[in-house]
């Protein structure tokens, strides 16, 4: 589909674009659990990155990024209705109305994201917001982290842990890290089809080449290891309503088995395993003491516990063979509507939620256990999913990473999978093993650098055993990944502050004294003269603008530079965007001609060349027509007399809109066609030529005097193609100046006065031109000496045999793409001879 360019009109809504948006989410969504489709993640972003990017309109850009963000979120969430379905009374209706609102509230973040990206492609272009996406994005997936409700779920990173070389990616960029890069190849992309002058397809092959040659780089594991350990996880896949009983000797047998071999040195249980309370029951704690020294073991037990406060605790704890319960860890984020009520001000009112969800207390500190052959970092369920949590035990110095989780509330949903992803993740980026215990989920024991040993299915009871090795140190990816995100949000907060409007007070524009007054327009002539007047000033105040920003840039970057700083890209960067806003400002400084913002009329003519000229008169027409459109310029024919056979023997375009004429005086002149003639029977090569007018049409303030009795008036019927296009009335008007000879015509209209009328405008304006010619002998060479439509006086050619070119005789400006000047691609000739009149 096509998409509107900035600033037009048009639908907030658009029903094809909005589709587009949810198909996006559907890729993006598609990547997670499940299916799992972990490439799909790449399109999905670039699709939604193509169109915050190209919406034009704030409201627009934020509709689209809202729909992503819902339908994107309601897929990577749309297990959160099981738990409430299993562990709750509150019925089908509030699981999903819970989804729903969840995807709403999300889908809000996206669209005011989506928002700012169409701004910053406003403000700076759709280069520089696609550059910024990737960063915004990233910013975010550190923001949630800090959200009432933190589940920081669909990161790009944990989409694709699973496949050859992104976990070792992790271990050096972190999961923020991986997760820019692939935000930054989704930008990529959408640049392809956004911005194809500046992100060429032969730009993201080298991208692509040379981040594969990064990863060939990369080592896969560590070459020597500061220890071992035999670890043991066990995972029973009780049912809800199992006993305190059962759970104890489910357990407690599966120990032994996973003790049963040979020099098994660490047993871990998965989250909240027996319904016992440490400080409450002591038997319980004693038993656990006497199972680990019976094996000579270390158990790390999920369980309650209390706080010093006497709430309830959801922790980790050590119970070590020699010493029995020797320390806890707490966890620290804790489960919104499921261990605290989030917003409890506003949810705690309503008492059905209120009476389902507990009061836990969460830890305050990073704890790290002192086992006997390892130091053991836990998190506890979903503190496995934020990244900080896994570089705060890196900086404990662990050495194994331990996992308790208890995934039955996902049901049979892709939740276990997507669980799993993040806590590999966490064992990329610090390079650390990790036991992962599920009691129902998938358990797993997973080596340093996220390759999975064993893995047990949700559902299966049973156990692993693997021997696991500690790294000398930790990989750095998990501080380089924080650092990555960091950088981001402050990058992300800068770009963000540069489009808040400067509250300095603006010169204002001329007519803007006299439009704030409401009794201008009750002329509504005078009032849109004005208002163009304003527009005008506009435009040319915001060229200086961008020119002084770009300018005050380049001279910081000289400034960092004598100071040794190495600023070499961003100065390049810094004027490769200057040359063609200082092109920009100094076309505009040539469009400051009296009638130079004015609308213009074109007449075409064909010269020497018989049917071929008059064919190419037509196509010059058409050519300008087109440039018209592209420009948002209103087109109006005022008169077309057809050629014989093919073609026309003139007519006349009246072009409306700024600086129409200041464009359009470039074109004045004799233009030559070269090319194997349709019209030639043995298909040989013709020369054609037809001739451009163009001058200014005058407003009412300029007075030409016109004598009724200079005028010579026919009227005769108007010509057509037939049909209903045929006039029955002598409704066309052609008038002879008698004083000067000048004759214009005009059949557009059906009515003779208004023929009438059309031609008198025309009639001014050439007069009006004739008259400033003759007093201002300098612009005789400007607008070019009345010469014969023939060879020898061509401003430009346009050569499709044998070879193709357009080149234009007085610039030396050329382009190879012959039908795209047809289609009206004119602006770099017509800046060319601009910038050519400047330097002359």
């Amino acid at each position: 589909m096509s998409v509107p360019p900035h600033g037009t009109a048009g639908a907030v809504r658009d029903p094809r674009r909005l589709a587009l948006a949810a198909l996006a989410g559907l890729l993006a969504g598609l990547a997670f659990p499940r299916p799992g489709w972990g490439p799909l993640i790449v399109p999905g972003f670039a699709l939604a990155f193509f169109l915050a990017t190209s919406a034009g309109r704030a409201r627009r850009a934020a509709w689209e990024g809202g729909t992503f963000g819902f339908v994107f979120t309601a897929l990577t969430l749309r297990w959160f209705a099981t738990p409430i379905l299993l562990f709750s009374s509150l019925g089908a209706s509030i699981a999903w109305t819970a989804v729903v609102l969840s995807a709403l509230t999300l889908g809000l973040l996206w669209a005011a994201m989506a928002a700012l990206i169409d701004a910053w492609s406003r403000r700076w272009g759709a280069a520089a917001a696609l550059a910024g996406a990737p960063l915004l994005i990233t910013a975010y997936d550190l923001v949630r982290e800090w959200f009432p409700f933190p589940f920081p779920w669909g990161s790009a990173g944990a989409a694709l842990v699973d496949w050859p070389w992104v976990p070792a990616l992790v271990g050096v960029l972190g999961a923020a890290g991986v997760s820019f890069l692939l935000y930054a190849l989704a930008a990529i992309l959408a640049g392809v089809a956004l911005v194809p002058r500046r992100v060429t397809l032969r730009r993201v092959a080298l991208w692509l080449g040379a981040l594969a040659a990064a990863l060939v780089l990369i080592p896969l594991e560590y070459p020597s290891n500061d220890g071992m350990a035999r670890v043991a996880v066990v995972q029973a896949s009780l049912p809800r309503d199992a006993s305190p009983q059962e759970e104890w000797e489910a357990y407690r047998s599966l120990t032994a088995q996973a003790a049963g071999g040979d020099g098994v040195d660490i047993v871990v249980w998965p989250e909240s395993a027996v319904s016992y309370t440490f400080r409450d029951d002591g038997a319980w704690a004693a038993q656990l003491g006497d199972l680990a020294a019976d094996h000579g073991i270390d158990l790390v037990v999920g369980g309650l516990t209390r706080s010093p406060s006497g709430k309830y605790e959801n922790s980790s704890v050590l119970v070590r063979a020699d010493r029995g319960m020797t320390a806890k860890a707490p966890k620290r984020q804790l489960v919104p509507f499921g261990e605290y009520m989030p917003l409890r001000w506003l949810f705690g009112r309503i008492p059905a939620l209120a009476n389902e969800v507990g009061e836990f207390e969460p830890g305050t500190s990073t704890v790290v256990f002192e086992g006997r052959s390892a130091r053991i970092g836990p998190l506890v369920c979903f503190e496995a999913v934020f990244p900080g949590l896994g570089l705060d035990l890196v900086r404990g110095r662990a050495q194994l990473l331990v996992n308790q989780t208890n995934d039955s509330w996902f049901g049979t949903t892709g939740g276990p999978e997507q669980h799993l992803d993040h806590a590999l993740l966490r064992s990329a980026e610090t390079g650390l093993p990790m036991a992962r215990a599920a009691n129902s989920g998938i358990s797993a024991l997973v080596y340093g650098g996220g390759g999975v040993a064993a893995r047990l299915e949700t559902g299966q009871r049973g156990v692993l055993v693997a021997d696991l090795s500690f790294p000398e140190r930790a990989k750095a990816g998990a501080s380089r990944g924080r650092a990555v995100a960091w950088t981001a949000l402050i990058l992300t907060a800068g770009l963000a502050a540069g489009i808040v409007p400067r509250r300095r007070a603006a010169p204002a524009a001329p007519g803007m004294p006299q439009l704030a007054d409401g009794a201008i327009w009750n002329d509504p002539e005078k009032a849109a003269e004005l208002n163009r007047q304003r527009s005008i000033v506009a435009a040319q105040r915001d060229r200086d603008r961008k020119l002084e920003t770009l300018v005050a840039d380049a001279e910081t970057l000289l400034e960092l530079d004598r100071e040794g700083e190495a600023v070499d890209a961003e100065f390049e960067d810094t004027l490769a965007r200057l040359d063609p806003a200082l092109v920009e400002v100094e076309v505009g400084t040539m469009l400051s001609g009296p009638e130079d913002h004015n609308n213009a009329f074109v007449e075409i003519h064909p010269g020497a060349g018989g049917v071929d000229a008059q064919d190419w008169a037509e196509m010059l027409l058409r050519m300008y027509v087109y440039w018209a459109e592209k420009g948002s310029y209103q087109v109006e024919l005022f008169d077309r007399l057809e050629g014989d056979g093919a073609g026309i023997k003139s007519a006349t375009l009246r072009i409306v809109g700024p600086d129409a004429y200041g464009w359009l005086k470039a074109e004045r002149g004799v233009h030559r066609l070269v090319r194997i003639s349709p019209f030639d029977a043995q298909a040989r090569r013709h020369t054609a030529f037809a001739s451009v007018e163009v001058v200014p049409e005058i407003d009412d303030t300029i007075k030409i005097d016109i004598q009724e009795k200079d005028l010579k008036i026919d009227t005769y019927r108007s010509s057509g193609a037939g049909g209903q296009h045929v006039n029955v009335t002598d409704s066309a008007v052609r008038i002879t100046h008698l004083p000067t000879g000048l004759v214009v015509t005009c059949q557009d209209e059906r009515s003779q006065p208004r023929n009438r009328e059309k031609a008198m405008r025309v009639l001014r304006a050439r007069l009006y031109e004739r008259e400033r010619e003759r007093q201002e002998a300098e612009r005789v060479a400007k607008a070019g000496v009345k010469m014969e439509i023939g060879f020898g006086s061509q401003i430009r050619s346009y050569v499709l045999a044998p070879y193709r070119m357009v080149k234009d005789h007085r610039t030396d400006f050329e382009m190879g793409d012959v039908d795209r000047v047809l289609n009206g691609d004119l602006t770099g000739f017509m800046k060319a001879w601009l910038l050519a009149q400047a330097k002359s």
